[in-house]
């Protein structure tokens, strides 16, 4: 599966625009190392899972019986197209649980941290939510568990944090931060200094050998540490984390 193409300038519809837009790609491309991301290819997803494009949003779905009611929310990272997490989210949907990338303008999350909600008024099946967002995705993530306290059941953390305007500590939301060793950009260093904002109720998991970029597939990342395991077992053990971390969310 390939992704859609999409252009790299996209129309402005003014200086104040303009203005905005540049300050928020200088900040996007601080946190992610870079200005521009690779292409990659999405190799198969195993015959249990069904993925449907509805436009502003990719759903992960299991192709057969009853989806659970707990459903997941997913901010990618700057920068990087939904397709580069189809395969780590995919062991989520074989489990039973219905997860919805969501498509960002311009691929920048904090540009809309509340479209998210978008999917959860359309989705009535769906009782319980959790989000999640790598990099950048998880700043604006927790910009909408801010914003919106009480709709979300959990926030999950990938090689993010909390930006200080949105402080969890004081939430009842249950957390879960998944970080890399070897990462260069969400460094052990930011992830620390970070972590008094994080819900009191987070599990923290780092995973030796882990980089930033190897939590999609979108290739290698500008300013990113060297990964000492491969990317099909970083993303193997973030699956494992989700999953461990999804259940613990009351049916």
């Amino acid at each position: 599966m390939r992704p859609e193409v999409r252009s790299a300038a996209p129309a402005l519809a003014g200086a104040p625009f303009l203005v905005v837009l540049l300050s928020a790609l200088f900040l996007a491309s601080a946190l992610t190392g870079c200005s521009s991301l690779p292409s990659f290819k999405v190799s198969g997803l195993p015959p249990s899972v069904r993925v449907e494009d509805h436009g502003d949003w990719i759903a992960l779905l299991p192709s057969s019986g009853t989806p659970r009611q707990t459903g997941l929310l997913y901010y990618p990272g700057g920068f990087v197209a939904p397709l580069a997490y189809l395969e780590v989210l995919a062991p989520l949907a074989e489990a039973g649980y219905p997860v919805f990338i969501v498509r960002m303008p311009f691929d920048l999350a904090f540009f809309a941290p509340d479209k998210g909600f978008e999917i959860i008024a359309k989705e009535k099946p769906v009782k319980r939510w959790v989000i999640a967002g790598h990099s950048l995705g998880g700043v604006a993530a927790a910009i909408a568990v801010h914003d919106r306290p009480g709709v979300l059941s959990g926030i999950a953390f990938w090689a993010s944090y909390p930006p200080d305007s949105a402080d969890l500590s004081g939430t009842a939301i249950r957390g879960l931060s998944i970080s890399g060793s070897m990462d260069g950009l969400s460094t052990p260093a930011k992830l620390a200094k970070a972590a008094p904002l994080l819900p009191k109720d987070t599990t923290t998991i780092v995973i030796e050998g882990g980089n930033h970029a190897q939590f999609g597939s979108y290739g290698r990342q500008r300013g990113d540490g060297e990964a000492a395991i491969p990317a099909t077992e970083q993303q193997a053990e973030v699956a494992q984390a989700m999953l461990a971390f999804m259940a613990t969310i009351p049916e």
